[in-house]
């Protein structure tokens, strides 16, 4: 499903087969994929100010998305940016320039083992640029980690998933935890305590 302000598509014929070439969409966007079954939320949802997608043959798609910010949900993770790149085919988004990352997933009891305790939800503020394949996240320069008990600054930053989010086939009942967090460049963490 998807609405815009303005649409421009191009479609070529391969044999007698009309294929989506490029797509153009300005103006409020929202993309939203729909799959029939039980799952309540959509597997993927976009939301931006423009959409330009690239799609050199019907299994890849080059999708960038711009906007104040440009949003991606998928997979039970939130991503914010001034500009997102997604290669669909390739599995990695990523972007240049400050963003927000939402986990709505648990950061899960192997992930306390390093600098964060275990507890809920987390999310990841960055000045620099952020790379996802999937499955880890690297962030760079200023990035602050924050779950309901903590907060951890650092200038790099590794967030694993204990499970893969699939861009070309993501499903909305499969919310990831963190499993391990990594850092370099120094680490501030601080802790709030709450008495019962």
């Amino acid at each position: 499903y998807l609405t815009g302000g303005k649409l421009q598509a191009e479609v070529l014929l391969r044999g007698s087969e009309p294929t989506l070439s490029q797509l153009v969409v300005e103006r409020d966007v929202t993309l939203t994929e729909r799959r029939s079954g039980p799952n309540e939320r959509p597997p993927l949802k976009v939301t931006c100010d423009h959409l330009f997608l690239r799609q050199p043959n019907p299994t890849q798609a080059l999708l960038t998305l711009t906007g104040e910010p440009a949003h991606v949900e998928a997979g039970g993770m939130g991503l914010d940016g001034g500009q997102i790149q997604l290669d669909r085919a390739k599995n990695h988004l990523w972007i240049d320039g400050p963003g927000v990352m939402s986990v709505e997933g648990r950061v899960n009891e192997a992930a306390a083992t390093g600098p964060l305790a275990a507890g809920g939800p987390m999310r990841v503020v960055w000045a620099g640029r952020m790379d996802f394949d999937g499955q880890a996240a690297i962030v760079s320069e200023e990035v602050v980690a924050r779950t309901d008990a903590q907060s951890l600054t650092t200038e790099w930053m590794q967030v694993r998933l204990d499970r893969r989010v699939d861009f070309a086939n993501p499903q909305s009942d499969q919310q990831p935890e963190v499993a391990t967090v990594d850092c370099r460049g120094g680490v501030l963490l601080e802790s709030k305590e709450t008495t019962p």
